[in-house]
């Protein structure tokens, strides 16, 4: 079975001067609705959802986010590789204009089978410091 592990820190955020507001679509426990994420962590949220969506999941925008998966098949190559990336920033410029990518490093690792990708981002609107994820893209052939 093909994956995409994903690692991004989700925390809460308590006050309640923000900028960005976005639905988890998670129950609080607290009140019993749906739960919230602000400004760093709706950012986190939204990267999270360009990895772990797949086209056709959202009724309302099928076309979202984009499709790495479609790699999983190709064999580890210099083309699959700058096809990765491209995709990566195509998925970024279209579903999360809020971040602005700073660094894209994918590394095919071929004797496992897999894509280390490695992003620097930064939310010029928020702040001035810079944030990193990491992902791996494993192939099947």
């Amino acid at each position: 079975m093909s994956n995409i592990n994903f690692n991004v820190a989700l925390g809460g955020q308590s006050h309640k001067d923000y900028k960005f507001r976005d639905a988890t679509f998670q129950i609080s426990h607290e009140n019993r609705d749906i739960s919230d994420a602000r400004d760093l962590n709706a950012i986190r949220q939204g990267i999270y959802n360009l990895f772990h969506w797949t086209p056709g999941q959202r009724i309302i925008l099928p076309e979202f986010p984009g499709n790495l998966l479609r790699f999983r098949y190709e064999q580890i190559s210099n083309t699959t590789t700058q096809n990765i990336y491209n995709e990566i920033i195509r998925m970024f410029e279209e579903w999360e204009p809020r971040v602005s990518i700073e660094k894209i490093d994918v590394t095919p690792v071929e004797d496992q089978h897999l894509y280390l990708i490695y992003i620097e981002y930064s939310v010029p609107s928020l702040a001035k410091d810079r944030y990193e994820i990491s992902s791996e893209l494993k192939i099947n052939y």
